[in-house]
Formats: C-alpha cells, sequence, structure tokens
C-alpha cells in the first residue's frame, strides 16, 4: 500500500487547477458551436462590490462550489471553510462553529435538508441545521478527498473521492450509529479521481473521472462499470463533468471538450455515440431552470463563464478560473471563481469580496 493518498490525491488537485488550457484535443463532430457575444448586450462587470459589512467575510479565495439551500440560506465550498450568506452578510461558519480547517471542495443538501460539505484530505461534514459531523477514513470513506456529490433516486448518497466512488446508505447504523459507506473502485484497485456525477431517467449512473487507465468516463446500472468510449476506439480523457438535462441529453466537459450524445445508434451503454460541441476545456456544466447551459469554459481569451443554448454561447464573466455555479430561487445565476464569488442578474456581474 502507498504511502499519504490522500496527500497524493491532494497534490494531483492542485496540479489541476493549475491547468488552464488543453492541447490536442479530437476533431471528430464537427462543432457548430460559436462564440456570439452579439445576441445580448455584454454586461457589466462590477469588479468589487462595496466595502462595507455586505462584503465582510465573503470568499477572497478559490471558490470551488455554490448552494442556495431550501431555506434560501446561500452556502459556499470555499479554501477558507465553509461559508454562508443569509442575503445580508457572509459568516465563516468554520471558524464560528469551530470546525478543523480544510479547503471545502464539494456541497449538496439531501432531500431531508441535511447539508453535507466535501473537503481536500479533512473528510466529510454532515449539517443537520443544529451540529456538524465529521466522516473520515476511520469511519470507512475511502479517501479523505471529496471531490462530488449525488443523491440518487433511492435516497443513497454517493461520494466522488480521490480512491473512486463510495455509497451512505444511511439506514444501516454501524456500532457509531452513522450508516454505512459501500465502495466502488470503478476500475479495479486502481484509485481513479470521481470528478462528477450524473443520473438519468434509466436509473443509469454516469461518473467523471480522472487518471483511468481504461476510460474517463464510465455508466454503472446498478451492477457493473460500463467504460464509455466517446467513438469507437476512442476514449474519454480527463472528464470533469457530466450533466443530464430535462430533455435526457447527456452532457460531458473536460479535457475533450464540450460533447453530448446524440440519442441514437447506441452502445454497449445504451446512451449512443458522443458529438463534439466545443473544442475548448470544460471545468463545470450547470442547467437552469430555462433550459439554459451554463459552462466554465477554458476560451482562447481565457477561463470564462458563458450561457449556451447547446449551440452557441454568450460570454457573461471572465476570471483567471471559473468553477461551481448555481441558480437561485429569483433566477440569479452564482459561480465560484479563483478568488471569491460571483453573481449574475441577467444584467451585471457582481463580485462579492472584502
Amino acid at each position: 500500500m502507498s504511502q499519504h493518498p490522500s496527500l497524493r490525491h491532494f497534490l494531483r488537485l492542485l496540479t489541476a487547477l493549475l491547468i488552464t488550457s488543453c492541447n490536442g484535443q479530437g476533431k471528430e463532430g464537427a462543432s457548430t458551436y460559436t462564440d456570439q457575444p452579439s445576441l445580448a448586450p455584454t454586461p457589466t462587470e462590477l469588479l468589487i462590490v462595496s466595502r462595507d459589512s455586505i462584503a465582510a467575510h465573503a470568499p477572497n479565495d478559490i471558490t470551488r462550489n455554490v448552494l442556495q439551500d431550501r431555506s434560501g440560506r446561500f452556502w459556499f465550498a470555499t479554501w477558507e471553510g465553509i461559508i454562508k450568506y443569509d442575503g445580508k452578510s457572509f459568516t465563516n461558519v468554520t471558524e464560528t462553529e469551530g470546525l478543523e480547517k480544510f479547503h471545502v471542495f464539494s456541497l449538496l443538501e439531501d432531500r431531508t435538508g441535511v447539508l453535507w460539505f466535501g473537503t481536500i484530505g479533512g473528510g466529510l461534514y454532515r449539517y443537520d441545521g443544529s451540529s456538524f459531523v465529521r466522516y473520515t477514513t476511520a469511519d470507512g470513506l475511502p479517501d479523505n478527498s471529496i471531490l462530488c456529490m449525488l443523491e440518487d433516486e433511492a435516497g443513497y448518497i454517493w461520494f466522488g473521492t480521490g480512491s473512486g466512488a463510495t455509497r451512505y446508505d444511511g439506514k444501516t447504523p454501524d456500532i457509531s450509529g452513522r450508516g454505512r459507506f459501500t465502495h466502488f473502485a470503478i476500475q479495479d484497485s486502481i484509485p481513479i479521481d470521481v470528478n462528477c456525477m450524473a443520473q438519468d431517467s434509466t436509473g443509469m449512473i454516469w461518473f467523471a473521472t480522472r487518471y483511468g487507465v481504461e476510460n474517463d468516463l464510465y455508466s454503472y446500472d446498478g451492477r457493473s462499470f460500463t467504460p464509455v468510449e466517446r467513438a469507437p476506439g476512442n476514449r474519454f480523457s480527463n472528464v470533469r463533468t457530466v450533466i443530464v438535462d430535462r430533455a435526457g441529453i447527456l452532457w460531458a466537459g473536460g479535457q475533450d471538450g464540450l460533447v453530448r450524445s446524440d440519442g441514437s445508434s447506441p452502445d454497449v451503454s445504451g446512451r449512443g455515440r458522443f458529438t463534439q460541441v466545443s473544442p475548448h476545456f470544460i471545468g463545470c456544466i450547470f442547467e437552469d431552470r430555462a433550459g439554459k447551459l451554463w459552462l466554465s469554459e477554458d476560451s482562447p481569451g481565457g477561463w470564462t463563464l458563458k450561457r449556451s443554448d447547446g449551440n452557441s454561447a454568450i460570454p457573461i464573466a471572465t476570471s483567471s478560473m471559473v468553477f461551481g455555479s448555481t441558480e437561485d430561487a429569483s433566477g440569479n445565476i452564482w459561480f465560484g471563481t479563483t478568488d471569491g464569488v460571483g453573481r449574475y442578474d441577467g444584467k451585471t456581474v457582481t463580485r462579492f469580496r472584502h
């Protein structure tokens, strides 16, 4: 067994954060994707919000993910810890709750209203609204770096880690009373990173991975994992994000650019072959309530948040790097960057910094 696996994955993740471009991308599937800023007015971008209390304690460092819970509060997964925003002020919850400080990477609110926070090297925090409970490899996690989360249709919570995926049942308490974790290596015993997960209407779960030997996109039908190719003999590489949109189309993004399933000519996964829509590196894909896609894209001009209809894209905001995004109850789009968080209201991009 190799020594210090969490440190190894942490260093790999830090290296990945520095990657801002991709060379040698595949060219099959002619792209109709174009940047069309003329489709909408160029947004006004406010680089710094007021210096008063509204932005005090707002994240100033890497903000990987954003979530608005059912009560309307915002939660940010940041390199400064867990940060909360109630619409009036920001609070560093890691500091106020006296939690051990780690880089926070992923977020999830499950169907019961419990919040989950995944860290790099520190395992999981579970918050039920009154107290935090921490889970680590000592509780059954295969790795203490939690890169993504998914609650499946059966209510099980999946955690993508630096050593494959694990599923938490929450229903079969062990001696700690916390429930059990079931580990899935995905690719034999090779410790690949699971960057993102999505479930489609058939119950199939899709895993976007990195450092795989056979492939970096897998499907799981409840029995086994199947590597999914872009085309016969053409594997996926470094898939950072995967979603199934409301129309049932599977989208994946990463080193191979933005690709989508054509839904015909099904392969062994039953999803069909894939078409490359954009050649640019994609870090994150999010679908809003109107069915528009929001992309974190490494365009020729640098990392950009873009809004897309699947064929063309409008640049909204630029940053040294753009990470996860979400839509709030009012229709605003929030997104994380390397130096804090931004909000787009349809006209103006506002950056919250203290």
